[in-house]
């Protein structure tokens, strides 16, 4: 069983649910709570220095997101 939400605001959340299996008289029941909270996110590094290039020139560099 995988319950997935995408919540629209920040704070407390519960849901309700019922699972049933008629044909074996089985009902369950679940409460599903959950807090969501603003993201922190930040990058490894303040700033990027691609060094020196020519006009249409490429360059790579990596920066790792932190959570």
């Amino acid at each position: 069983m995988c319950f997935e939400y995408t919540p629209d605001t920040v704070g407390e959340h519960e849901s309700r649910w019922v699972f049933r299996i008629p044909s074996e008289n089985i009902t369950a029941h679940f409460l599903i709570v959950g807090r969501v909270n603003e993201p922190n996110v930040l990058l490894e590094t303040s700033r990027v220095k691609f060094g020196p290039l020519l006009l249409q020139g490429k360059n790579k560099e990596s920066v790792k997101i932190i959570n």
